[in-house]
């Protein structure tokens, strides 16, 4: 999967929008927001940035490293 699709994918799933509300310390409550939110994080315009920008790519794979992290150090008894 190209990171496009899977950046779109990601920026739908509510646990995606709150790790990004916590890393970025704002409301991220829908898949625009999250959208937006990601663009900021890797520092890119567009999600087809990350298929044509090496640097961008990494950044991504980085931000997904760090939401991994995030869900598996995460409390479920927390996930309303």
């Amino acid at each position: 999967m190209r990171y496009t699709q899977g950046a779109a994918r990601l920026c739908q799933r509510p646990n995606f929008q709150r790790f990004l509300a916590w890393l970025t310390n704002q409301a991220v409550q829908d898949a625009n927001q999250a959208a937006v939110a990601l663009r900021t994080q890797c520092q890119i315009q567009s999600r087809r940035e990350l298929n044509t920008n090496p640097e961008a790519g990494k950044r991504y794979q980085h931000l997904i490293r760090q939401f991994n992290d995030w869900m598996n150090k995460k409390d479920p008894a927390n996930d309303h």
